[in-house]
């Protein structure tokens, strides 16, 4: 089963345009991107040593996910960091995280066919004031969960920069490559799990700034975040009862077996309370029904129109 954080990664990149860089302008995407010293591990070690949750945020039950912002330069030194994303009525979420990300140290550059570069990068930074024992994480847990956020946003970023450069073939690769990792993912982050719900929460900033940076992919993206592989599925089989029970009242009625033509119509009653609940009305699962049964509805329609006529 694909998990819609994730399956949101990949329908962004198809509908992206075009835009250029200058040398000086920092990449979002570079064959060598900068690692930490020590690894993701060390990086959020520092992070969680340095942050602290502002008493008057905690004072008003304020949470929420701020996404820190800045450049790798040539050299490895993180420089121009900013609140990228913040939260709302929580400038003092805003400024804690600016903060304690302002103290990681030297990063190991990015580069580019060995030549280093300046490379943007993210932190999501999540503040909740509920305890951790509560959802049943440990801390170590948490890390975790951080780290896998920042390599899924790290890659939203990543697939963004190719299609903007037009780079089809490198699309396709790091899609490719990504594959294994998301099946992984899928495997730790069960659906409906605690883990998965905070894997979202992280993950959520990000795939905001893509829904905001690229309009004319927010209606898509909903769908998909609504929508999981299994819910089609299940809608597919759902809309194949439909029609099948639709064409055998049909069969019934041409043969004149009104038994079992009333036979049929009260199964597919007793069905019918089910769909009621399982498709809400105005639902995306209810327009994705309807689009598959329409064809059968149609063509029911027309076979009762024919008989009424020859009658």
């Amino acid at each position: 089963m694909k998990n819609p954080l994730l399956i949101i990664v990949f329908g962004l990149i198809s509908v992206l345009g075009i835009s250029q860089t200058t040398p000086e302008t920092p990449l979002e995407f570079v064959q060598e991107m900068p690692t930490y010293p020590g690894g993701q591990d060390a990086m959020f070690e520092v992070i969680f040593d340095h942050l602290v949750y502002p008493e008057y945020e905690k004072s008003m039950n304020i949470e929420g996910t701020v996404l820190i912002q800045f450049i790798i330069e040539k050299d490895g030194t993180p420089t121009n960091f900013k609140v990228f994303r913040g939260v709302a009525d929580g400038s003092g979420l805003d400024s804690a995280a600016l903060k304690a990300c302002k103290q990681l140290g030297k990063f190991n550059p990015g580069k580019q066919d060995g030549i280093p570069q300046r490379v943007y990068s993210g932190m999501p930074i999540k503040f909740s004031l509920a305890d951790d024992g509560d959802t049943g994480l440990t801390k170590k847990e948490m890390k975790e969960i951080e780290k896998d956020a920042k390599f899924i946003c790290e890659m939203i970023y990543k697939l963004v920069e190719l299609q903007l450069a037009g780079d089809t073939i490198e699309v396709d690769a790091l899609n490719k490559s990504f594959e294994p990792k998301m099946v992984e993912l899928q495997k730790k982050y069960p659906k409906g799990s605690a883990l998965e719900k905070k894997l979202e929460e992280f993950v959520k900033p990000c795939l905001e700034e893509a829904k905001n940076r690229f309009p004319m992919v927010q209606s898509q993206v909903q769908e998909d975040e609504k929508l999981t592989g299994r819910e089609i599925k299940r809608i597919k089989k759902d809309a194949k009862y439909m029609c099948d029970m639709i064409l055998k009242i049909m069969d019934a009625e041409r043969s004149g077996d009104e038994i079992k033509s009333k036979s049929l119509s009260d199964e597919f009653e007793k069905q019918a309370g089910t769909f009621q609940k399982n498709y809400p009305k105005g639902g995306l699962k209810e327009k994705e029904l309807e689009k598959l049964v329409r064809p059968c509805l149609e063509e029911a329609m027309k076979d009762a129109l024919r008989k009424s006529l020859r009658d």
